[in-house]
């Protein structure tokens, strides 16, 4: 796809919405859903992107949604549930307090 298409491909992710970018970043290989929201969020201007990582899935499970803590992995459903949460709007403060 952006071999063939270029920068107009990547570009044009801006102009759809967040779920449909996510999707087409997806199919690039290599690329997973992380690094689709990382794009998401910092290139493409979708501050509804939530890139899910250990630390994130850490403070999820421990402070903010205790009922996926006995589970083993972040499969798909889950980190779409962390990244629908509200964690991102509690979390990302000014001066934040980690204590």
């Amino acid at each position: 796809m952006l071999a063939m298409e270029g920068d107009q491909w990547l570009h044009g992710l801006r102009t759809i919405p967040y779920r449909e970018a996510h999707r087409r970043l997806m199919q690039l290989p290599g690329v997973g859903a992380k690094v689709a929201d990382c794009v998401c969020l910092m290139a493409l201007d979708k501050p509804e992107a939530v890139p899910v990582d250990i630390h994130m899935w850490r403070m999820a499970t421990q402070h903010y949604l205790p009922h996926l803590k006995s589970l083993k992995n972040l499969s798909p459903a889950v980190y779409r549930e962390i990244g629908k949460s509200d964690i991102a709007l509690m979390l990302c403060l000014n001066r934040p307090s980690c204590n």
